[in-house]
């Protein structure tokens, strides 16, 4: 069975943030989709603050553990992005998960 993601992208280049609220199931496979969004949402502008809202969404912990390595490096993976330009990143857990709400250090709330 094919998984989808659902995703809504609110933009605001005035206080350079967006915010891509997730839908769906979280694996190995609609990750790499997402962050595709991730990649071409973070090249809209320089230093946005990119937050993932996955409250509503199921991720598998291997996924979650891989984008919250990502917050924490502050670019995303080599493979969706050679460049490796920066990402200001943050992630809201699932519900599911810890209620924790991790971002990229020295990053501001």
């Amino acid at each position: 069975m094919v998984q989808k993601l659902r995703v809504v992208v609110r933009v605001d280049l005035d206080g350079a943030s967006v915010r891509i609220k997730v839908l769906g199931k979280v694996d190995r496979h609609t990750l790499i989709g997402l962050y595709s969004l991730i990649r071409r949402t973070n090249s809209l502008r320089p230093n946005l603050h990119l937050e993932v809202d996955l409250r509503d969404a199921h991720a598998e912990a291997a996924a979650l553990a891989e984008l919250h390595h990502s917050c924490k490096s502050g670019h995303l993976p080599e493979q969706v992005d050679p460049r490796l330009a920066r990402c200001r990143l943050r992630v809201l857990d699932p519900a599911s998960a810890a209620p924790a709400v991790r971002s990229l250090a020295g990053m501001s709330a």
